[in-house]
């Protein structure tokens, strides 16, 4: 896979993952987006890079690897401003909220673990998202009826 379209991948998927975060922030759609951006990320941007016709014909595996890219890095994304602003108003208004983060804040241990766990939750979503971009890919191809050979390189467009 090009290094341009990974680089491309993973900052689209990172601003989504921003954009996530905010939206993980309101209490009423809060569920909805950490699973949209567990499940629905790497399939969402292989729909996006087709329709902008940022990638050409992609066959199943780089679909996996596209979803995997997308799925990391949303979620790293959707932690640098979920936690910090949740640790923050847990802070503050501890009397109404738990203030799960605001205990990984307390130590440099707390700090450690907060980031293990963060790291092993964004592999675990790269992993969901794989699937999720070989599924589109492979609905893509199953709609289409148009495959691409495994000796074939990827068409891309920078413009």
């Amino acid at each position: 896979m090009n290094f341009l379209i990974v680089k491309q991948i993973s900052i689209l998927s990172f601003f989504f993952g921003l954009l996530l975060g905010v939206i993980t922030l309101i209490p009423g759609l809060n569920l909805i987006a950490f699973l949209f951006a567990m499940f629905v990320t790497g399939g969402a941007m292989v729909v996006f890079l087709k329709k902008f016709n940022l990638i050409g014909l992609i066959n199943i595996r780089e679909g996996a690897v596209v979803g995997a890219l997308a799925g990391f890095a949303s979620f790293i994304g959707l932690c640098v401003i979920y936690i910090p602003i949740s640790s923050l108003i847990g802070l503050i208004f501890s009397k109404y909220t738990g203030g799960f983060f605001s205990m990984f804040f307390t130590s440099l241990g707390g700090i450690i673990i907060g980031l293990f766990m963060v790291f092993f939750c964004a592999l675990m979503s790269a992993l969901l998202n794989s699937f999720a971009g070989l599924f589109t890919v492979w609905l893509y191809e199953f709609i289409t009826g148009v495959k691409k050979g495994d000796n074939e390189n990827i068409n891309f467009e920078v413009k």
